[in-house]
């Protein structure tokens, strides 16, 4: 989780304006960091099958009850393929599943068996601060634009 440091006044003045138009900024606002975080997170990740790559995708989420939007980027559910078939013990004879959404977090963390191969996090840091500056025009725009009109 990030918290863009140094917008304290744009946060105040939208708390300011109509909550249902501070809202649609902060999504906006949101949406396009989030996508520029996907593009970093999709040249880094590890191509071992390319699934978890495919896999991954943005999602700008609007909570109820005030202005709190937040960007989640990671493995989507549906990309789930056929791996193979169970050769011994209770999975023999069944069919065995790769889903991205199930061991993204394996991947970039590592486990006891294998080192991270770390990609969200790098990608998070190498567009930081394009996207906090971004983040904070997009919304100085919205709110004069709101402000005026």
């Amino acid at each position: 989780m990030a918290v863009v440091e140094g917008a304290e006044h744009l946060i105040q003045k939208l708390k300011a304006i109509k909550q249902s138009v501070a809202k649609r900024l902060l999504r906006k606002a949101i949406g396009n960091g989030t996508r520029a975080i996907l593009r970093a997170a999709k040249s880094q990740a590890p191509t071992r099958t390319s699934l978890l790559r495919k896999s991954l995708g943005r999602k700008v989420k609007a909570y109820r009850g005030g202005i709190a939007v937040a960007g989640i980027v990671g493995a989507r559910l549906g990309f789930r393929q056929v791996r193979g078939e169970g050769k011994r013990g209770k999975r023999a004879g069944k069919t065995l599943y790769a889903d991205p959404v199930k061991y993204e977090h394996l991947v970039e963390l590592g486990t006891v068996r294998s080192r991270a191969q770390a990609f969200l996090n790098p990608a998070w840091l190498a567009v930081k601060s394009s996207v906090t500056a971004d983040l904070k025009e997009t919304l100085a725009a919205g709110i004069a634009k709101a402000a005026g009109g």
